[in-house]
């Protein structure tokens, strides 16, 4: 399954990973986490060539984190499972609440323009620099990071109901990854170890169907790393 292996070395982070969840769910909690780790870390905006080279990771992570959720919401026929289109919307929804929770606590409602969508912002962003290979930096990544760094401070990993939602299952992870990276400095590691195996296992786990489809509009980088991972395991069996 996905993410088993990358965090079997980490139970603390296992335990509220969501490990046996649908990808696309996954996917979702592991944006959300992701973005807000790399908030709380200040590095959720800064661009790629202003970083350390001891940062590479980051970069590697948010390219990742981000072409899996073009998948989700524009090649949903790429991940395994049925198309899930209604939970991420869901997941906007709570999102935008939560936005607009946040302007108000800030008493800056006037000034603070609600995203359209957090996660269709990404999508947006990972399309422009496909087009123009730009830096991952514009107005909407900055209210991403505000919104990021206000759901860690305040909002309950329950709602007044006592249920948990994709958003807060996102801050839980996000939660731990922090307090772990206080001691252990490894957290980075983790989150780029886990979008690695998502990567992966998507790509394993797509129809062959809709690899082929992809191909002949030009490809995508989970289909390489299919056929990548088909000719090595062809290559150890012919060995």
């Amino acid at each position: 399954n996905w993410g088993e292996k990358a965090l079997k070395p980490y139970e603390s982070i296992a335990e509220v990973a969501r490990l046996g969840a649908e990808i696309q769910e996954a996917i979702v909690v592991w944006h959300i986490a992701t973005d807000i780790l790399l908030a709380k870390l200040g590095k959720l905006t800064v661009r790629i060539e202003q970083q350390d080279v001891l940062d590479l990771d980051v970069g590697a992570i948010k390219a990742i984190s981000q072409f899996m959720m073009f998948l989700l919401v524009k090649r949903p026929a790429m991940l395994p499972g049925l198309a899930q289109i209604k939970l991420y919307q869901r997941t906007e929804e709570t999102l935008a609440k939560e936005w607009g929770d946040a302007a108000a606590a800030d008493k800056l409602a006037p000034t603070l323009k609600p995203p359209a969508s957090w996660i269709h912002s990404v999508c947006t962003m990972f399309m422009e620099q496909l087009r123009c290979g730009g830096p991952n930096s514009d107005p909407r990544l900055q209210r991403r990071e505000k919104l990021a760094k206000w759901l860690y401070e305040h909002m309950p990993e329950l709602d007044e109901h006592g249920k948990s939602s994709r958003v807060r299952f996102g801050i839980q992870l996000a939660r731990r990854l922090y307090e772990r990276e206080k001691t252990e400095k490894d957290s980075l590691q983790i989150v780029l170890a886990l979008w690695t195996d998502i990567l992966v296992f998507t790509a394993n786990r797509c129809s062959r169907e809709s690899h082929a489809k992809q191909l002949s509009r030009g490809g995508e980088l989970t289909t390489l790393i299919w056929l990548m991972t088909e000719h090595r395991h062809r290559h150890e069996e012919s060995g």
